[in-house]
């Protein structure tokens, strides 16, 4: 008899835990964290032949993503990486750029509707890029001699 008093009261305290849980994630979105500081954006035109755009539509209701558009043959040295966030974004995003495991840099809070680009000097290789859930990549070459 006492057993089946008690099972109302645990199913009821199991109830009441669940029904004082966090609602304000969406199902499937992964929680967002606070951010550093907005990164102070580059002034100025870029040379196209030196720019790797990265346009990010950040996942919400299932649909999201991340493409790169990237000079063919992209050589070592000054580049500007241009992250251009989509109108709809829900938040700032933040996309941090990383070269064998090591991040490179974080271009930090571009709003919505906004592009934000740094400019830095790179080495070769296969760079990812990542704004927390999706992924992109970039392949950056030995440079050419120089020629006069």
């Amino acid at each position: 008899m006492l057993r089946m008093r008690l099972l109302p009261i645990v199913i009821l305290a199991a109830v009441s835990i669940a029904a004082c849980s966090d609602d304000s994630q969406k199902a499937g979105t992964p929680p967002t964290t606070p951010s550093a500081p907005a990164t102070e954006c580059a002034a100025g035109s870029s040379d196209p032949g030196r720019t790797v755009t990265v346009t990010v539509d950040d996942l919400v209701g299932g649909f999201g993503g991340m493409g790169t558009q990237t000079p063919s043959d992209l050589e070592a040295g000054p580049i500007r990486i241009s992250v251009e966030a989509d109108a709809d974004n829900e938040s700032p995003i933040d996309v941090t750029m990383s070269l064998n495991g090591s991040d490179v840099t974080v271009i930090r809070g571009v709003a919505a509707g906004t592009t934000c680009g740094v400019d830095l000097v790179v080495e070769p290789g296969h760079y990812e890029l990542t704004d927390g859930t999706q992924h992109g990549k970039f392949d950056v070459i030995e440079a050419g001699p120089v020629t006069s």
